[in-house]
């Protein structure tokens, strides 16, 4: 069931003390390997379709056209040991769906990945009550030449429906900053008009290892202080290769001690990571 943002954040506070946090990055390298044909990814749909472009390729549309698939994918991350799964969503939004031409079901698209990937989690958790399943909704990158109020509006409609599908937490992964704000300006708004608290944050930056920066030319650094007004949970980095290493990600995560001071960052820096993961190519048994 739906617990509070509060909830959450105060259980995974005191975890993250005594243990790292296990979050996937996306289910969408699973459903890729999936194979599937032109008429899975449209499947029931097919008719509601008639007019979109070619759907090969665009898995946010599987929570619609192939639930179950989804459902089961989520539930393999979990069995596999993910403490937190993201939605199905990374590119469900106005701009991501623009050349499928199925923006006109991003809201229903994120609703029911969200409601997808909180049945897996209500299931796996029910095999294993101590420890808890949390479901993050997935908001990704717009284009960075995008303009702010677009990507506002656009933000808005896919984080609607992630909050009416029930997420616990929200997951940004974005190429810059400017599109972090947008998302989190976009994320105050809707649960303002829901009269809820914005869930817990987990906001990571894409970044090119080979040079440290996002693709809007930000350091990680300044990527975090450009968000630490909205107290996230969590602030990390995601290589934009699949082929990017660990310690290479790390090089670029030692500004993220300036979350604590003096000898308890260097403290910090010593011990296991809060949160670890894979990128957007792990698959669950890269978990096990």
């Amino acid at each position: 069931g739906k617990v509070s943002a509060v909830d959450v954040s105060i259980y995974l506070a005191s975890e993250m003390k005594t243990r790292p946090i296990v979050l996937d990055s996306g289910c969408g390298a699973k459903l890729l390997s999936g194979k599937l044909s032109e008429a899975d990814y449209r499947g029931e749909r097919a008719k509601v379709l008639r007019d979109s472009a070619p759907q090969m390729g665009n898995v946010d549309l599987l929570s619609l056209s192939k639930p179950s698939f989804v459902s089961d994918t989520h539930k393999d991350y979990f069995k596999a040991g993910v403490d937190i799964c993201c939605t199905n969503t990374l590119k469900a939004n106005a701009f991501g769906q623009k050349d499928f031409k199925t923006g006109k079901f991003v809201t229903e698209m994120n609703k029911a990945a969200a409601q997808l990937a909180k049945r897996a989690a209500a299931e796996v958790t029910k095999q294993e009550v101590k420890k808890p399943r949390f479901v993050a909704g997935l908001v990704g990158p717009c284009e960075v030449r995008t303009n702010f109020d677009e990507m506002v509006e656009a933000y808005t409609e896919q984080i609607k429906g992630l909050a009416e599908g029930g997420v616990d937490l929200l997951a940004l992964e974005m190429h810059e900053a400017r599109s972090a704000k947008a998302a989190l300006c976009a994320a105050s708004e809707v649960y303002r008009q829901m009269k809820q608290r914005v869930p817990p944050l987990i906001i990571h930056a894409v970044i090119d290892p080979a040079t440290g920066r996002t693709m809007g030319g930000q350091t990680a650094d300044a990527f975090y202080i450009s968000v630490k007004h909205a107290r996230p949970l969590a602030v990390g980095v995601v290589g934009s290769k699949v082929s990017t290493s660990y310690s290479q990600l790390l090089q670029q995560c030692g500004c993220f001690s300036s979350m604590k001071s003096g000898p308890e960052a260097l403290q910090a820096m010593k011990e296991l990571p809060n949160f670890v993961g894979l990128g957007p190519g792990g698959l669950p048994s890269n978990f096990s």
